[in-house]
Protein backbone atom coordinates (compact mmCIF):
# COMPACT_ATOMS: atom_id res chain seq x y z
CA UNK A 1 0.00 0.00 0.00
CA UNK A 2 1.28 3.42 -0.92
CA UNK A 3 2.23 5.57 2.05
CA UNK A 4 0.00 8.59 2.47
CA UNK A 5 2.00 11.74 3.16
CA UNK A 6 0.31 14.91 4.45
CA UNK A 7 -0.48 17.50 1.76
CA UNK A 8 2.03 20.27 1.28
CA UNK A 9 3.94 22.64 -0.97
CA UNK A 10 6.75 20.25 -1.82
CA UNK A 11 10.18 21.87 -1.64
CA UNK A 12 10.96 25.37 -0.44
CA UNK A 13 13.91 26.90 -2.27
CA UNK A 14 16.56 29.35 -1.18
CA UNK A 15 14.49 32.40 -2.12
CA UNK A 16 11.61 31.39 0.16
CA UNK A 17 14.09 30.18 2.76
CA UNK A 18 15.08 33.79 3.42
CA UNK A 19 11.44 34.53 4.28
CA UNK A 20 11.53 31.91 7.01
CA UNK A 21 14.23 33.77 8.85
CA UNK A 22 12.43 37.09 8.38
CA UNK A 23 9.06 35.78 9.62
CA UNK A 24 8.74 32.08 10.37
CA UNK A 25 5.32 32.59 11.94
CA UNK A 26 3.93 34.10 8.73
CA UNK A 27 5.24 31.14 6.71
CA UNK A 28 3.50 28.73 9.09
CA UNK A 29 0.22 30.63 8.75
CA UNK A 30 0.48 30.59 4.96
CA UNK A 31 1.18 26.83 4.85
CA UNK A 32 -1.69 26.12 7.25
CA UNK A 33 -4.12 28.30 5.27
CA UNK A 34 -3.15 26.58 2.02
CA UNK A 35 -2.87 22.94 3.14
CA UNK A 36 -4.72 22.52 6.42
CA UNK A 37 -3.89 21.42 9.95
CA UNK A 38 -1.10 19.06 8.91
CA UNK A 39 1.27 19.79 6.04
CA UNK A 40 4.49 18.21 4.77
CA UNK A 41 7.28 20.09 3.02
CA UNK A 42 11.03 20.12 2.42
CA UNK A 43 13.70 22.76 2.75
CA UNK A 44 16.77 21.64 0.84
CA UNK A 45 17.44 18.10 2.18
CA UNK A 46 15.42 18.52 5.39
CA UNK A 47 11.91 17.10 5.86
CA UNK A 48 9.32 19.09 7.84
CA UNK A 49 5.78 18.50 9.01
CA UNK A 50 3.71 21.43 10.33
CA UNK A 51 0.98 20.30 12.75
CA UNK A 52 -1.76 22.69 13.94
CA UNK A 53 -4.64 20.40 14.89
CA UNK A 54 -5.02 19.98 18.70
CA UNK A 55 -5.87 16.27 18.45
CA UNK A 56 -2.78 15.59 16.33
CA UNK A 57 -0.62 17.68 18.65
CA UNK A 58 -1.96 15.63 21.56
CA UNK A 59 -0.92 12.43 19.73
CA UNK A 60 2.63 13.72 19.47
CA UNK A 61 2.65 14.97 23.07
CA UNK A 62 1.00 11.95 24.68
CA UNK A 63 -0.03 8.73 22.96
CA UNK A 64 2.86 8.58 20.44
CA UNK A 65 5.49 10.59 22.29
CA UNK A 66 7.95 7.67 22.20
CA UNK A 67 8.31 8.24 18.44
CA UNK A 68 9.52 11.81 18.89
CA UNK A 69 12.53 13.46 20.50
CA UNK A 70 13.34 17.12 20.96
CA UNK A 71 14.28 18.95 17.79
CA UNK A 72 17.86 19.59 16.68
CA UNK A 73 17.78 23.20 17.90
CA UNK A 74 17.08 22.15 21.49
CA UNK A 75 19.32 19.08 21.39
CA UNK A 76 22.41 20.90 20.20
CA UNK A 77 22.80 23.75 22.66
CA UNK A 78 26.53 24.41 22.66
CA UNK A 79 26.74 25.70 26.22
CA UNK A 80 25.50 22.54 27.97
CA UNK A 81 27.14 19.13 27.91
CA UNK A 82 24.77 17.18 30.18
CA UNK A 83 21.13 16.18 29.69
CA UNK A 84 18.73 18.87 30.94
CA UNK A 85 14.98 19.28 31.30
CA UNK A 86 14.98 21.13 27.95
CA UNK A 87 17.45 19.07 25.91
CA UNK A 88 17.04 15.48 27.14
CA UNK A 89 14.81 12.61 26.02
CA UNK A 90 13.84 9.17 27.26
CA UNK A 91 15.13 7.96 30.60
CA UNK A 92 17.35 11.02 31.07
CA UNK A 93 14.34 13.28 30.76
CA UNK A 94 12.22 11.19 33.15
CA UNK A 95 15.00 11.25 35.77
CA UNK A 96 15.58 15.01 35.55
CA UNK A 97 11.86 15.82 35.65
CA UNK A 98 11.47 13.74 38.79
CA UNK A 99 14.40 15.49 40.44
CA UNK A 100 13.48 19.07 39.63
CA UNK A 101 9.78 18.69 40.47
CA UNK A 102 10.41 19.64 44.10
CA UNK A 103 12.03 22.91 43.07
CA UNK A 104 8.65 24.10 41.78
CA UNK A 105 6.31 22.91 44.53
CA UNK A 106 3.99 25.58 45.92
CA UNK A 107 5.93 26.08 49.16
CA UNK A 108 9.14 26.63 47.21
CA UNK A 109 7.46 28.99 44.74
CA UNK A 110 6.20 31.08 47.67
CA UNK A 111 9.83 31.58 48.71
CA UNK A 112 10.70 32.67 45.19
CA UNK A 113 7.69 35.01 45.17
CA UNK A 114 9.09 37.10 48.01
CA UNK A 115 12.14 37.82 45.86
CA UNK A 116 9.95 38.47 42.81
CA UNK A 117 7.94 41.14 44.63
CA UNK A 118 11.07 42.93 45.83
CA UNK A 119 12.46 43.05 42.28
CA UNK A 120 9.14 44.19 40.79
CA UNK A 121 9.13 47.25 43.06
CA UNK A 122 12.85 47.89 42.58
CA UNK A 123 12.39 48.20 38.81
CA UNK A 124 9.52 50.67 39.27
CA UNK A 125 11.44 52.82 41.73
CA UNK A 126 13.04 54.86 38.96
CA UNK A 127 9.84 55.47 36.98
CA UNK A 128 8.27 58.93 36.92
CA UNK A 129 4.92 60.14 35.59
CA UNK A 130 5.26 60.96 31.90
CA UNK A 131 8.49 59.01 31.37
CA UNK A 132 8.97 57.40 27.96
CA UNK A 133 11.05 54.27 27.46
CA UNK A 134 11.11 50.84 25.84
CA UNK A 135 8.74 48.82 28.01
CA UNK A 136 9.85 45.51 26.48
CA UNK A 137 13.41 46.28 27.56
CA UNK A 138 12.18 47.16 31.08
CA UNK A 139 10.40 43.81 31.32
CA UNK A 140 13.57 42.05 30.17
CA UNK A 141 15.45 43.90 32.90
CA UNK A 142 12.83 42.88 35.45
CA UNK A 143 12.91 39.25 34.34
CA UNK A 144 16.71 39.16 34.56
CA UNK A 145 16.64 40.66 38.06
CA UNK A 146 14.08 38.08 39.16
CA UNK A 147 16.25 35.31 37.69
CA UNK A 148 19.26 36.61 39.63
CA UNK A 149 17.39 36.88 42.93
CA UNK A 150 15.45 33.61 42.74
CA UNK A 151 18.12 31.43 41.13
CA UNK A 152 21.15 32.60 43.11
CA UNK A 153 19.91 34.19 46.33
CA UNK A 154 20.51 37.71 47.58
CA UNK A 155 23.90 36.95 49.15
CA UNK A 156 25.43 36.38 45.71
CA UNK A 157 26.19 39.70 44.07
CA UNK A 158 25.49 39.25 40.38
CA UNK A 159 26.25 42.22 38.16
CA UNK A 160 23.39 42.81 35.74
CA UNK A 161 25.94 42.76 32.93
CA UNK A 162 26.70 39.07 33.55
CA UNK A 163 23.09 37.92 33.26
CA UNK A 164 22.62 40.14 30.19
CA UNK A 165 25.79 38.75 28.61
CA UNK A 166 24.66 35.21 29.41
CA UNK A 167 21.40 35.86 27.60
CA UNK A 168 23.25 37.32 24.60
CA UNK A 169 25.52 34.30 24.31
CA UNK A 170 22.58 31.89 24.64
CA UNK A 171 20.93 33.71 21.75
CA UNK A 172 24.16 33.60 19.73
CA UNK A 173 24.52 29.86 20.14
CA UNK A 174 20.82 29.44 19.41
CA UNK A 175 21.26 31.13 16.04
CA UNK A 176 24.20 28.88 15.25
CA UNK A 177 22.12 25.80 15.99
CA UNK A 178 19.51 26.79 13.41
CA UNK A 179 22.09 26.32 10.65
CA UNK A 180 21.90 23.05 8.63
CA UNK A 181 24.55 20.42 7.94
CA UNK A 182 26.38 20.92 11.25
CA UNK A 183 27.55 24.38 10.18
CA UNK A 184 26.70 25.75 13.61
CA UNK A 185 29.15 23.50 15.44
CA UNK A 186 31.84 24.25 12.87
CA UNK A 187 31.37 28.01 13.19
CA UNK A 188 31.29 27.71 16.99
CA UNK A 189 34.91 26.49 16.93
CA UNK A 190 36.20 29.43 14.90
CA UNK A 191 37.98 32.35 16.63
CA UNK A 192 35.05 34.70 16.04
CA UNK A 193 34.12 37.57 18.39
CA UNK A 194 30.83 35.86 19.29
CA UNK A 195 32.62 32.67 20.27
CA UNK A 196 35.23 34.46 22.36
CA UNK A 197 32.42 36.40 24.01
CA UNK A 198 30.68 33.09 24.81
CA UNK A 199 33.80 31.69 26.46
CA UNK A 200 34.33 34.78 28.64
CA UNK A 201 30.68 34.96 29.62
CA UNK A 202 30.38 31.28 30.50
CA UNK A 203 33.53 31.46 32.61
CA UNK A 204 32.11 34.37 34.63
CA UNK A 205 28.67 32.77 35.03
CA UNK A 206 30.17 29.38 35.92
CA UNK A 207 32.08 30.94 38.81
CA UNK A 208 28.82 32.32 40.22
CA UNK A 209 26.89 29.08 39.75
CA UNK A 210 29.57 26.92 41.37
CA UNK A 211 29.83 29.41 44.24
CA UNK A 212 26.11 28.89 44.96
CA UNK A 213 26.52 25.11 44.61
CA UNK A 214 29.27 25.14 47.22
CA UNK A 215 27.20 27.29 49.58
CA UNK A 216 24.23 24.97 49.13
CA UNK A 217 26.33 21.97 50.15
CA UNK A 218 27.10 23.72 53.44
CA UNK A 219 23.78 25.44 54.17
CA UNK A 220 20.54 23.47 54.06
CA UNK A 221 18.48 26.59 54.76
CA UNK A 222 19.11 28.28 51.40
CA UNK A 223 15.90 28.78 49.39
CA UNK A 224 17.27 29.82 45.98
CA UNK A 225 16.55 27.67 42.95
CA UNK A 226 20.13 26.47 42.38
CA UNK A 227 20.38 25.30 45.98
CA UNK A 228 17.09 23.48 45.54
CA UNK A 229 18.51 21.69 42.50
CA UNK A 230 21.63 20.72 44.46
CA UNK A 231 19.45 19.03 47.11
CA UNK A 232 16.90 17.65 44.63
CA UNK A 233 15.59 14.12 45.21
CA UNK A 234 12.69 12.25 43.68
CA UNK A 235 9.73 11.19 45.80
CA UNK A 236 10.66 7.51 45.66
CA UNK A 237 14.34 8.14 46.37
CA UNK A 238 15.41 5.97 43.44
CA UNK A 239 17.17 8.48 41.20
CA UNK A 240 20.77 9.57 41.63
CA UNK A 241 21.05 13.28 42.52
CA UNK A 242 22.10 15.89 39.99
CA UNK A 243 25.84 16.31 39.64
CA UNK A 244 27.37 19.78 39.94
CA UNK A 245 27.74 19.85 36.16
CA UNK A 246 24.08 18.93 35.68
CA UNK A 247 23.00 21.66 38.10
CA UNK A 248 25.15 24.13 36.17
CA UNK A 249 23.62 23.12 32.83
CA UNK A 250 20.07 23.16 34.22
CA UNK A 251 20.64 26.72 35.46
CA UNK A 252 21.65 27.84 31.96
CA UNK A 253 18.60 26.41 30.19
CA UNK A 254 16.27 27.75 32.89
CA UNK A 255 17.79 31.23 32.60
CA UNK A 256 17.04 31.29 28.90
CA UNK A 257 13.62 29.64 29.01
CA UNK A 258 12.40 31.50 32.09
CA UNK A 259 13.68 34.93 31.15
CA UNK A 260 12.55 35.09 27.53
CA UNK A 261 9.04 33.82 28.14
CA UNK A 262 8.42 35.93 31.26
CA UNK A 263 9.72 39.18 29.80
CA UNK A 264 7.86 38.86 26.51
CA UNK A 265 4.58 37.72 28.06
CA UNK A 266 4.56 40.68 30.48
CA UNK A 267 5.25 43.16 27.69
CA UNK A 268 2.46 41.68 25.55
CA UNK A 269 0.03 41.72 28.48
CA UNK A 270 0.44 45.47 29.07
CA UNK A 271 0.27 46.11 25.33
CA UNK A 272 -3.13 44.40 25.15
CA UNK A 273 -4.34 46.14 28.31
CA UNK A 274 -3.60 49.46 26.64
CA UNK A 275 -5.79 48.49 23.67
CA UNK A 276 -8.68 47.30 25.85
CA UNK A 277 -9.61 50.07 28.33
CA UNK A 278 -12.59 48.19 29.80
CA UNK A 279 -10.35 45.22 30.60
CA UNK A 280 -7.74 47.48 32.14
CA UNK A 281 -10.35 49.26 34.26
CA UNK A 282 -11.72 45.97 35.61
CA UNK A 283 -8.22 44.69 36.36
CA UNK A 284 -7.34 47.91 38.21
CA UNK A 285 -10.52 47.62 40.27
CA UNK A 286 -9.63 44.07 41.33
CA UNK A 287 -6.06 45.07 42.16
CA UNK A 288 -7.21 48.05 44.23
CA UNK A 289 -9.73 45.96 46.15
CA UNK A 290 -7.39 43.03 46.86
CA UNK A 291 -4.17 44.92 47.59
CA UNK A 292 -5.69 47.91 49.33
CA UNK A 293 -2.73 50.11 48.46
CA UNK A 294 -0.21 47.63 49.89
CA UNK A 295 2.43 45.60 48.01
CA UNK A 296 1.15 42.17 46.95
CA UNK A 297 1.96 39.16 49.10
CA UNK A 298 2.44 35.61 47.77
CA UNK A 299 -0.98 34.54 49.06
CA UNK A 300 -2.63 37.40 47.14
CA UNK A 301 -1.97 35.43 43.95
CA UNK A 302 -5.11 33.32 44.34
CA UNK A 303 -7.17 36.41 45.21
CA UNK A 304 -6.57 37.95 41.77
CA UNK A 305 -8.58 35.71 39.41
CA UNK A 306 -9.31 38.40 36.84
CA UNK A 307 -5.65 39.46 36.76
CA UNK A 308 -4.69 35.84 36.10
CA UNK A 309 -7.40 35.62 33.42
CA UNK A 310 -5.86 38.67 31.71
CA UNK A 311 -2.50 36.91 31.70
CA UNK A 312 -4.04 33.68 30.36
CA UNK A 313 -5.70 35.62 27.55
CA UNK A 314 -2.43 37.39 26.72
CA UNK A 315 -0.76 33.98 26.46
CA UNK A 316 -3.50 32.87 24.10
CA UNK A 317 -3.14 35.77 21.66
CA UNK A 318 0.63 36.31 21.98
CA UNK A 319 2.29 33.30 23.59
CA UNK A 320 6.08 33.85 23.43
CA UNK A 321 6.62 30.14 22.73
CA UNK A 322 4.29 29.81 19.77
CA UNK A 323 5.78 26.64 18.27
CA UNK A 324 7.36 23.43 19.57
CA UNK A 325 9.87 21.29 17.67
CA UNK A 326 10.16 17.50 17.67
CA UNK A 327 12.06 15.03 15.48
CA UNK A 328 10.64 11.67 14.43
CA UNK A 329 13.11 8.97 15.53
CA UNK A 330 11.15 6.23 13.73
CA UNK A 331 8.69 5.95 10.88
CA UNK A 332 5.20 6.50 12.31
CA UNK A 333 1.69 7.70 11.57
CA UNK A 334 0.02 10.84 12.87
CA UNK A 335 -3.68 10.82 12.22
CA UNK A 336 -3.94 9.04 8.89
CA UNK A 337 -0.63 10.30 7.55
CA UNK A 338 2.80 8.74 7.27
CA UNK A 339 5.66 10.62 8.93
CA UNK A 340 9.10 9.29 7.92
CA UNK A 341 11.98 8.95 10.34
CA UNK A 342 14.06 12.13 10.60
CA UNK A 343 11.15 14.49 9.90
CA UNK A 344 11.28 17.70 11.93
CA UNK A 345 7.76 18.15 13.29
CA UNK A 346 6.71 21.73 14.03
CA UNK A 347 3.87 21.95 16.55
CA UNK A 348 2.20 25.24 15.66
CA UNK A 349 0.60 25.89 19.06
CA UNK A 350 -0.54 29.42 18.22
CA UNK A 351 -2.85 28.26 15.43
CA UNK A 352 -5.57 26.70 17.64
CA UNK A 353 -5.19 29.63 20.06
CA UNK A 354 -6.60 31.88 17.33
CA UNK A 355 -9.11 29.39 15.87
CA UNK A 356 -12.85 30.07 16.23
CA UNK A 357 -13.49 26.34 16.55
CA UNK A 358 -11.79 26.32 19.94
CA UNK A 359 -12.03 29.94 21.09
CA UNK A 360 -15.20 31.76 19.98
CA UNK A 361 -14.54 35.40 19.05
CA UNK A 362 -10.89 34.44 18.90
CA UNK A 363 -9.76 37.80 17.52
CA UNK A 364 -11.07 39.59 20.61
CA UNK A 365 -9.13 40.04 23.84
CA UNK A 366 -11.62 38.51 26.29
CA UNK A 367 -10.18 37.50 29.70
CA UNK A 368 -13.72 36.56 30.77
CA UNK A 369 -13.43 33.35 28.75
CA UNK A 370 -11.03 32.01 31.42
CA UNK A 371 -13.54 32.65 34.22
CA UNK A 372 -16.26 30.66 32.50
CA UNK A 373 -16.74 26.91 32.77
CA UNK A 374 -13.87 25.05 31.09
CA UNK A 375 -14.78 24.06 27.52
CA UNK A 376 -15.18 20.41 26.64
CA UNK A 377 -13.11 18.42 24.17
CA UNK A 378 -11.56 19.02 21.71
CA UNK A 379 -10.50 22.42 23.04
CA UNK A 380 -8.84 20.75 26.03
CA UNK A 381 -5.78 20.31 23.82
CA UNK A 382 -6.07 23.68 22.05
CA UNK A 383 -4.13 25.80 24.57
CA UNK A 384 -0.38 25.29 24.82
CA UNK A 385 1.33 28.38 26.31
CA UNK A 386 3.61 26.15 28.39
CA UNK A 387 3.84 23.14 26.10
CA UNK A 388 2.06 19.88 26.82
CA UNK A 389 2.32 16.29 27.93
CA UNK A 390 5.47 15.17 29.72
CA UNK A 391 7.32 18.06 28.06
CA UNK A 392 5.14 20.75 29.65
CA UNK A 393 7.22 23.49 31.27
CA UNK A 394 8.08 22.46 34.87
CA UNK A 395 8.23 26.13 35.86
CA UNK A 396 4.73 27.03 34.64
CA UNK A 397 3.40 27.71 38.16
CA UNK A 398 6.49 29.85 38.89
CA UNK A 399 5.91 31.84 35.70
CA UNK A 400 2.21 32.35 36.41
CA UNK A 401 2.77 33.63 39.92
CA UNK A 402 5.59 35.90 38.73
CA UNK A 403 3.40 37.37 35.98
CA UNK A 404 0.24 37.87 38.08
CA UNK A 405 2.14 39.56 40.91
CA UNK A 406 4.03 41.77 38.42
CA UNK A 407 0.86 42.77 36.55
CA UNK A 408 -0.87 43.61 39.85
CA UNK A 409 2.06 45.55 41.31
CA UNK A 410 2.60 47.62 38.16
CA UNK A 411 -1.11 48.24 37.52
CA UNK A 412 -1.54 49.34 41.13
CA UNK A 413 0.30 52.57 40.31
CA UNK A 414 0.89 52.88 36.56
CA UNK A 415 -0.81 52.80 33.20
CA UNK A 416 1.36 51.78 30.26
CA UNK A 417 0.50 53.65 27.05
CA UNK A 418 2.28 52.70 23.79
CA UNK A 419 3.46 55.71 21.80
CA UNK A 420 2.13 54.23 18.55
CA UNK A 421 -1.40 53.02 17.90
CA UNK A 422 -0.13 50.61 15.24
CA UNK A 423 0.30 46.91 15.94
CA UNK A 424 4.07 46.47 16.46
CA UNK A 425 6.32 44.49 14.17
CA UNK A 426 7.02 41.02 15.51
CA UNK A 427 10.16 38.86 15.43
CA UNK A 428 9.36 35.14 15.31
CA UNK A 429 12.66 33.34 14.67
CA UNK A 430 12.77 31.80 18.16
CA UNK A 431 10.06 33.54 20.21
CA UNK A 432 7.00 35.66 19.44
CA UNK A 433 8.47 38.97 20.56
CA UNK A 434 8.55 42.67 19.72
CA UNK A 435 10.96 43.23 16.86
CA UNK A 436 11.86 46.82 17.76
CA UNK A 437 10.77 46.96 21.40
CA UNK A 438 7.63 48.63 22.79
CA UNK A 439 8.07 52.43 23.19
CA UNK A 440 5.61 53.69 25.81
CA UNK A 441 4.72 56.65 27.99
CA UNK A 442 3.85 55.79 31.57
CA UNK A 443 1.04 57.50 33.42
CA UNK A 444 0.68 57.53 37.18
CA UNK A 445 -2.76 56.27 38.05
CA UNK A 446 -3.69 58.99 40.53
CA UNK A 447 -3.11 61.41 37.66
CA UNK A 448 -5.15 59.24 35.30
CA UNK A 449 -8.04 58.99 37.74
CA UNK A 450 -8.02 62.72 38.38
Amino acid sequence: MKKRFPPGPGGIGLQRLSRIFSNKHRLFERIRNDYGDIAYYRILHLKFCLVSDPALIAEIHVSKRSYFHKGPYQKNLLIVSNPTSVTSDGEDHVRIRKLIRGSFRHAQIVEYAREMIAEIYAVQSGWRDGDTFDFAHEMHRLALNIVSATFFGRDINIPTSITEDTLKTLRWTGKLMTLPWGLGRFIARLPLPGNRFRERTCKAMDELIYDVIEKARNDENRTDLISSLVRATDEEGNERPLTDGEVRDEAYVMIMAGHETSANSLAWTFFHLSRNPAVRFRLEAEVDEVLGGQPPKPDDYKKLPYTEAVFSESLRVAAPTYCGIRRAIEDCEIGDYFIPKGTIVQLFWRAPHMDERYFPRASEFRPERWLEEAPEEPSKHAYFPFGGGVRACPGAAFARMEAVLAIAAISQRWRINPLSSDYPEVSTLAFYRFKDGLPVAIEERNTANA
